[in-house]
């Protein structure tokens, strides 16, 4: 049953005689008004179905890489495909059109991972899975090769135009725009890590020294262990310098120190910790039950979660469930808090290179020969499907507005996206 229609008083005599309409009006105001609606719907719809349908979200690609693809790495606008073989090359790629930029003869091995810092691009890769690795400096604008090195990246300084490589038991110093060693230490060391333009070198009695990045000058040292003590892992996190080793086999003692004066900031002992990881400004400990979050200036846990180990993403991180090796990514955790922000146990998570604000996500429901592509907003705290890929899509990499996958039959192929 229809309601009938409000009646509205607007205090008009009802009863005074109808207006005249003025001459060459054949209709009244209410009809006109009728076909001037009609009028302006069948113009918007007139418009609407001769204009161009909105472009797609996701659009495949094709960059026409070689068959013979041993990795590949996608970094800001560009895509890095290294092939195997006896003519191993590496090829650079513009995105998001995939237009051929440059390739040049390399040594056949998996791209690790790469760079680009002023007009110098760097690729490490690993020849195989016992040997790392190989740093190459090549040109952005041509791949002339300009320098390369043996070794495993500590740090890079974009600033600086500098990183730090450990090598061969020496921890070096080199310049990027030339390759050549400004300063190293020969001596082995039992860990080294970057800050704000120093490195920091824990050496196997406990030695702890802060150098200036650029002239190895030492700024402050300390002892942090004594040399009776087992090493487990040690970490700069949220600007203190936490160290953890262990007593024997099942308990361990966490300590933390003043990254500028090596001063003692907390300890605590008993523990069952296996690793550290970075959670923004908020320490965490991977125990034998789950994930501690632990306060930086006092060392008082703030949560625990059970099950859960960590992987950082700027000042926020994700809780992963899997393991450390192969970790897959189930929520966007507060650090602060260890409130659950977003859920995303339904999907693959790929992390974008850029550090940016959004995550690129991949599903492909069990059955089905297709997967999904979305994106999570980590400021919004949403995610918007862009997308479904023909087949079953894996090792996926995100960039700023690409995504690469292989697809079932081992393939390589490069999406566009746009949100």
């Amino acid at each position: 049953m229809v309601d009938a229609p409000a009646v509205i008083d607007l205090g008009l005599d009802r009863d005074a005689p109808a207006p005249k309409r003025p001459p060459g009006h054949l209709w009244s105001p209410p009809v006109r008004r009728r076909w001037a609606l009609a009028g302006c719907l069948a113009l918007i719809l007139a418009t609407v179905a001769g204009a161009n349908p909105p472009p797609p979200a996701l659009v495949l690609v094709d960059p026409a890489p070689p068959s013979r693809t041993t990795g590949f790495s996608l970094v800001g606008d560009e895509l890095y495909v290294m092939t195997g073989g006896r003519e191993s090359r590496l090829f650079v790629y513009d995105l998001p059109d995939g237009r051929l930029r440059w390739s040049t003869p390399a040594s056949p091995a998996d791209i690790v991972q790469t760079w680009r810092t002023g007009d110098t691009t760097l690729v490490l890769s690993q020849q195989t899975r016992n040997s790392c690795c190989e740093l190459a400096a090549y040109g952005s604008a041509d791949g002339e090769l300009r320098w390369a090195r043996s070794g495993s990246v500590v740090g890079i300084g974009t600033e600086d135009e500098l990183v730090v490589l450990a090598a061969s038991g020496a921890t070096q110093v080199v310049d990027i725009g030339t390759g050549r060693i400004l300063w190293q230490v020969g001596e082995p060391v039992a860990w080294q890590g970057t800050g704000p333009g120093y490195l920091l070198l824990i050496y196997p009695g406990g030695v702890a020294e802060r150098r200036e990045l650029r002239t190895g000058a030492v700024q402050v040292t300390g002892r942090i262990y004594e040399p009776s003590d087992q090493l487990g892992a040690l970490d700069i996190v949220g600007g203190r310098l936490v160290v953890e080793y262990r007593r024997d086999y099942q308990l361990s003692t966490v300590t933390a120190y003043d990254v500028d004066d090596f001063d003692l900031a907390w300890t605590r002992s008993g523990l069952q910790v296996d690793g550290l990881v970075g959670c923004g400004l908020v320490v965490c400990l991977h125990t034998s039950g789950g994930l501690q979050a632990v306060e930086p200036g006092t060392g008082q846990v703030s949560w625990f979660e059970d099950g859960w180990y960590g992987l950082e993403l700027g000042q926020r991180r994700l809780a992963v469930t899997t393991g450390l090796r192969e970790p897959r990514v189930v929520s966007l955790v507060d650090p602060w808090t260890g409130s659950v922000l977003l859920d995303l146990r339904s999907w693959q998570v790929h992390l974008d290179d850029g550090g940016g604000t959004r995550l690129v996500l991949t599903r492909t429901p069990a059955g089905t020969a297709r997967t999904t592509v979305a994106l999570a907003d980590l400021e919004t705290l949403s995610v918007q499907v862009l997308g479904v890929i023909p087949g079953r899509a894996t090792e996926c990499q995100a960039g700023a507005k690409n995504l690469a996958c292989r697809t079932a039959d081992g393939r390589f192929q490069l999406w566009a996206y746009r949100s």
